[in-house]
Parts: C-alpha cells; sequence; structure tokens
C-alpha cells in the first residue's frame, strides 16, 4: 500500500537532498565532499598511486564508486541494494511479481518504478550518503585525531543516521548484548522482546504499525543525539565529562563523544538555517503572509510548525525530516497517530467515528464519518 501511496511523488528524493544539504553543507554540495581516495591505474590496470574522490567518482556501477563502497560497508555504511530493504522501500518485491503478471502494462509500471527506485536509492541515497561519509571521516581523522577504526564507526553511524536505511543488524546485537548482561531487569527483557521483532525474515511486520519505521527512527536519532547520546557510558563518566574535567575529554570515549555531537549538531544547525531560508524564499514566492520574524518564529514553533502558509486554509510542508523531531516533542500523541500505518490508523478512525482525527488536544477530534442524524461521510 505505502508504495502505491508515495508512486511518483519523489518525496523521498526531496528528503535525501535537504539531508545532503543539511549533512554536507551548501558548499559541500557545490565544491565536493573532500574525502576518500581512489586509485590511479597505468595503462595495464596496475595501481600506480591514489588521488582525492570527487563527485565524478560517485558514478554508480563504476570501479571508483565500488572501491570507495567496498570500504565504507566495511565499517557499516548501508548502502547498496537499498530499494530492496523491506523498512525502507515496503512493497518492492511484492509489486514486481504483481506487475509480471500484468503483461504489456506491467512491464511499463515495471520500468517506471525502476526508473523512480534509480533516481531515489542509487543516484541519491548511495551518492549522497557514502559522500557523507567519506567527509566526515576525513575530518574526524585529520581534525580529530581519530583512529582510521573509530572515525569509520563514527561517520557510518552519523551518515546512516542522517539519510536512513539504518543498520539493524547492529542493533540486534547490541540488544540482544544488553539482554543478557541484564536478564533480570525490565529494561533488559524489553530489550530482548524488540531484538525478537528486528530479525531481517520479522522486520516487514514493523511496517504494520509504522508508516515509515525506517525514517521515522533515523529522524529522532539525527536530531536527539544533538541533545544526548545513545551510547552506554559509566555514570562517572558522564559526570566528570559534563563538569568539564580535562581526563574525561582527553579520554577515548571524551574524544568520540565531543566528536560525535560536533557531527550532529552542526547537522541541527545547517538543517535550521537551510529551512528557515527556504522558508523566507518560499513565503516570498508563494505566501499571502510576509517573511516577519513573528511567522518565521511560528513556523518553527507554532501549533501548524514546519508548514508554509499559502492563504485561504491551504499550507505546504517544507523539511518534513527537520520538522518532526519537534512535533514529537509538541505533540507526541498527534505524531505517533500520524506515524502509524494505514492498518492501525483506519481501524481507530472507524473506532472513534472519525473521517479523519488530531490528537493535538490530547484526545481524537475531527469530522464523524456518521452524523448523529444518520448522514454518512466518506471517510479522508
Amino acid at each position: 500500500l505505502k508504495r502505491l501511496f508515495v508512486f511518483g511523488s519523489l518525496s523521498h528524493a526531496q528528503a535525501l537532498m535537504l539531508s545532503a544539504a543539511y549533512a554536507l553543507g551548501p558548499s559541500g554540495i557545490v565544491k565536493g565532499f573532500k574525502g576518500g581516495k581512489v586509485s590511479i591505474k597505468d595503462a595495464d590496470g596496475n595501481t600506480i598511486g591514489t588521488r582525492e574522490a570527487s563527485w565524478s567518482d560517485l558514478k554508480i556501477g563504476s570501479g571508483e564508486f565500488n572501491e570507495l563502497a567496498e570500504e565504507a560497508i566495511r565499517q557499516g555504511l548501508q548502502i547498496i541494494a537499498i530499494k530492496k530493504q523491506e523498512l525502507v522501500n515496503p512493497g518492492f518485491k511484492a509489486m514486481e511479481e504483481a506487475l509480471e503478471r500484468l503483461g504489456p502494462m506491467g512491464a511499463l509500471g515495471t520500468k517506471v518504478f525502476k526508473n523512480i527506485d534509480y533516481l531515489t536509492w542509487e543516484y541519491f541515497h548511495d551518492r549522497f550518503k557514502l559522500a557523507a561519509y567519506l567527509q566526515k571521516k576525513k575530518r574526524l581523522i585529520e581534525k580529530d585525531g581519530h583512529t582510521d577504526e573509530v572515525a569509520g564507526r563514527l561517520a557510518s553511524e552519523f551518515a546512516n543516521d542522517a539519510f536512513g536505511s539504518l543498520d539493524w543488524n547492529n542493533f540486534t546485537t547490541k540488544l540482544y548484548t544488553y539482554a543478557s548482561n541484564n536478564p533480570d531487569s525490565l529494561r533488559g527483557k524489553t530489550a530482548d522482546a524488540l531484538a525478537s521483532i528486528l530479525p531481517v525474515n520479522k522486520r516487514r511486520w514493523l511496517n504494520l504499525g509504522l508508516f515509515a519505521p525506517d525514517w521515522t527512527v533515523s529522524n529522532i536519532r539525527i536530531v536527539g543525539k544533538t541533545f544526548t547520546t545513545a551510547k552506554n557510558y559509566t555514570e562517572g563518566f558522564l559526570k566528570s565529562f559534563h563538569r568539564g574535567d580535562n581526563a574525561a575529554w582527553q579520554s577515548k570515549e571524551g574524544k568520540e563523544l565531543a566528536s560525535s555531537f560536533r557531527m550532529y549538531a552542526a547537522y541541527s544547525a545547517r538543517a535550521g538555517v537551510v529551512t528557515s531560508g527556504m522558508w523566507y524564499a518560499m513565503t516570498e514566492a508563494f505566501s499571502d503572509e510576509q517573511p516577519t520574524m513573528e511567522n518565521l518564529q511560528d513556523f518553527w514553533f507554532g501549533e501548524q510548525s514546519g508548514k508554509l502558509q499559502l492563504g485561504g486554509g491551504e499550507s505546504m510542508v517544507i523539511s518534513k525530516q527537520i520538522a518532526e523531531p519537534i512535533h514529537w516533542v509538541q505533540h507526541p500523541a498527534h505524531t505517533l497517530l500520524n506515524k502509524g500505518s494505514v492498518v492501525p490508523k483506519t481501524i481507530m478512525e472507524g473506532m472513534f467515528n472519525k473521517q479523519w482525527f488530531s490528537m493535538k488536544k490530547g484526545f481524537p477530534m475531527g469530522p464523524a464519518i456518521v452524523d448523529p442524524d444518520g448522514t454518512y461521510h466518506y471517510p479522508k
């Protein structure tokens, strides 16, 4: 169902382009990502040196791209064949099988879907994500002094969070490890229960609960890590780190934590600046309102945060991925409902007799399917 609903919208491609702007910065996209080495070969195919990679080397399927991708994948970066992952692109296999049975029309539909998938998951997702990984890894090594292994791990974790398609196998391993170390605690039992539903053959069922589970989790992580950490540190270390003790900051854990924070904080800061600039330009071009500071504040923190008011009761979302974390803080119940898949939402709308409903006030609100006088309305 999701594959049909988002068909042709290019919403994923738009989100990936914005993620690239937030992760690499406008200059990184225009001037280059500055990171990674590719081999220089002679006429016989022998490697005679290396050079810094550029956008031209990120041509899908080329030797240069494969060379860069292999090293990144070993460090945990999730790229290549992402379009086949159920949590990222649900319905891929089922839609292919259905179209194969429709003859010439099905073949045409298959071609259209393949072109959209190539543009979204290979041209945008894999190239932008690999570029972000290479750029961050280079800076972590040259500026922060991390080893190649540590820099690769931190850079891949950041890029996975920024562009989605997370390392769910790693999540499962960490959950099982935590559960085995804390078998009697509530959190340990919860970790074990979560890990049991994350194996590859069971992940597709998460789509019954959430419309986009992978994107939802990565979206929370990329902004949430600006203010907290998902890693396990001892209480003593965190207290020393927050006090500013030199020993804690100079330790291996302290350097990793500080480097990780800088990456995520820079992403959030760029997202705020870029999105505000987009809001200004689009307000001038399309809205009946004026791009004042009061309206900008309302755009970020008002009841309709993240939306450009076009006038006449109509609005348009500018940057969904940066607005969603704010919505989780403002209206957690309403946001959880919006992120739900079609199945639970349809059931709940029927239970509450709503064409659609909002939970922004803490209880279901919205127009009725059946009025008290018996008038029926089609659900929306």
